[in-house]
């Protein structure tokens, strides 16, 4: 069997089947949600290296030298101990303040992911969910491979409340590489190790207002004023199309 398979889906109730079809039993997987279906699934500290030093023959020392200023900037402004901390740790912690890192955010629940996948430019025109076997990464990558290897990382800090709303974990790229490109040079595998789900940015505020029915939106995934503030936003922006859906006669397409 294939590692990688890509589906397509052109409105909200085929994206809907879709996800209830592959995942409600199947239930191993873990997803991650992309503005852009274009875009390949590697970190910001990848895209962050490629751009700012093409010509690097010496990928680790960088990432080495990036994580020490980082957690040299942090002394006094975290409560993680950094006499103890993990890079793990440290990279978690980052993430959620936007540090380039070699993490990619993934959540359980395929719904969530795909909330994140509705923001920002779509330029292709087209955005993606993501779903990963979880169970392959173990599989394919054991712990006595030391490079080119996927890896879960699951932070026991207190410092993001965010990652236990948004049922949250990280998926650990090397720099320099792509989690789809690993996955598809990998061994063949029994079930489909990564699936990408693409759908038109034409029917993003259908997927916002559906996922809005089911609590899912920027007020439950950010528990804070930040969170409101954005669902406020939303409100506000999304009034206009469920007002046009109501005067068209809104047919839902199941």
């Amino acid at each position: 069997m294939a590692n990688f398979e890509i589906e397509s889906r052109e409105n909200w109730g085929e994206l809907h089947r879709l996800i209830d079809e592959y995942f409600t039993h199947y239930n191993g997987y873990i997803f991650r949600g992309q503005a852009d279906a274009a875009w390949s699934l590697e970190s910001s500290l990848t895209r962050a290296i490629r751009k700012n030093y093409p010509a690097t023959t010496d990928i680790g020392e960088i990432v080495k030298n990036h994580r020490y200023a980082f957690r040299e900037n942090i002394r006094g402004r975290s409560s993680l101990h950094l006499d103890h901390a993990t890079d793990d740790e440290l990279w978690a912690l980052g993430q959620h303040f936007g540090l380039y890192t070699p993490l990619l955010d993934w959540s359980r629940s395929p719904y969530v992911a795909l909330f994140f996948s509705l923001f920002g430019e779509a330029g292709s025109g087209r955005r993606a969910l993501w779903a990963l076997l979880e169970s392959d990464i173990q599989s394919l990558w054991p712990r006595k491979v030391k490079n080119k290897h996927l890896r879960i990382v699951r932070p026991l800090s207190h410092d993001n409340p965010r990652l236990v709303s948004q049922n949250g974990l990280f998926l650990d790229v090397p720099v320099g590489e792509s989690a789809d490109a690993l996955v598809i040079k990998a061994k063949p595998t029994e079930y489909v190790t990564l699936y990408k789900i693409d759908f038109p940015d034409s029917i993003r505020n259908d997927v916002i207002a559906a996922l809005n029915n089911m609590n899912i939106n920027h007020a439950s995934l950010f528990q804070d004023v930040s969170g409101s503030a954005l669902f406020a936003n939303f409100q506000l922006e999304i009034e206009p199309h469920l007002e046009a859906g109501r005067d068209h006669g809104f047919k839902n397409e199941f």
